[in-house]
């Protein structure tokens, strides 16, 4: 399986940046905002904790940024996750936000304009969520959680902009260097940054290397991932650099969201409410 899923994935023509979630858990709504940067409305999921609505005080915000072909409901899982641990006392009463920015943006501003995964996230939504919202509207107020294409948008963030961010987790994340996903897919690449160097410029590797890393850093994939690897060379990378970190394997599972937010879920969760302020 190991990298079958990007051999056959292709651009998204026309895609929709609206995708409400159609069975919405408690607290859970579909919500959209008028991007300028996409000349349209872009959608996101965001989850209010219990109290919010009848309350005062300002809340944590964890944003979710999904993986390759996926968008703002999809694999849902973590809401209801995130609801039950802060009813048990689990963790402290958070937002979560699940993002929509492009669905093969690699979270990046495309060179013609076509598509802006990185504007629509830090410029449009960030800004929206926090005034639109009670937020805790400071680095120390917001932590990212990315799947797979994701992981590699959220330790992208993470790394360049810890002006805007305290704390990251990456599942199943995808630190994939610009010749393999070029060799995987050449338009793809072309589309969204021109080159494999481009790509590379911006890609967690390259940030790592470049300083300090000022936010705290959790990676969780399971031993059956075809990203398994990457992830690997990252762990070894940030080892060798002395950058600390958390780091966990999921046995026996694969490239499978349910199943590793199933395991890992929680554990994420407090890593972020131990180092998010509200």
């Amino acid at each position: 399986m190991r990298f079958a899923l990007l051999a056959v994935l292709c651009l998204v023509p026309d895609e929709s940046w609206v995708n409400p979630l159609k069975t919405p858990g408690p607290g859970v709504e579909s919500k959209t905002f008028a991007s300028v940067s996409m000349k349209r409305d872009v959608g996101y999921t965001i989850y209010l904790p219990p109290g919010y609505k009848d309350g005062k005080d300002k809340y944590p915000v964890i944003y979710y940024l999904h993986g390759m072909t996926d968008c703002e409901s999809t694999h849902p899982q973590l809401f209801g996750i995130l609801d039950k641990a802060i009813k048990a006392g689990e963790v402290k009463p958070m937002i979560l936000v699940y993002t929509m920015c492009g669905r093969t943006s690699w979270y990046a501003d495309a060179p013609d304009g076509s598509v802006m995964g990185e504007s629509v996230f830090v410029k449009e939504l960030i800004p929206h969520v926090d005034a639109t919202y009670r937020t805790a509207a400071t680095p120390e107020g917001r932590g990212l959680i990315g799947w797979s294409m994701g992981g590699h948008g959220a330790l992208k963030f993470g790394l360049s902009r810890p002006d805007l961010f305290s704390s990251v987790v990456s599942f199943g994340g995808g630190f994939l260097k610009g010749e393999d996903l070029m060799k995987r897919n050449g338009d793809l690449v072309k589309q969204m940054f021109g080159d494999a160097a481009r790509f590379d410029e911006q890609s967690p590797w390259t940030l790592v290397k470049k300083g300090s890393v000022k936010v705290g850093l959790r990676f969780a994939v399971g031993t059956k991932d075809f990203l398994l690897e990457p992830n690997r060379k990252m762990k070894a990378l940030l080892e060798e650099l002395k950058v600390p970190f958390e780091y966990e394997e999921i046995e026996g599972v694969g490239h499978e969201p349910p199943k590793v937010f199933a395991a890992q879920g929680l554990k994420a969760l407090q890593f972020h409410a131990a180092r998010l302020k509200g």
